[in-house]
């Protein structure tokens, strides 16, 4: 387990066994794999699949929304 702040800039794969406890959590576990054909994967307890799926939901539209502010604040400021 690595904790925030270590950086491994050849990593290609994060298995998370653990759940995020929230959004920063999540990118901060997820931004260990740095390239684009990286895989992430959390692994969920069946008796929690239901309830995490709604909250990676939540998480995916939350990173798309930041991802496309930053793009647009890009275009602005160039």
């Amino acid at each position: 387990m690595l904790e925030e702040g270590i950086d491994i800039p050849e990593c290609n794969l994060v298995v998370k066994f653990d759940l995020p406890k929230n959004y920063r959590s999540y990118i901060q576990s997820k931004g260990r794999a740095r390239y684009r054909s990286s895989k992430y994967y959390i692994m969920v307890p069946r008796v929690r699949g239901g309830k995490f799926q709604e909250t990676y939901s939540c998480y995916q539209n939350t990173e798309g929304a930041v991802r496309n502010v930053s793009i647009n604040l890009v275009i602005i400021c160039t």
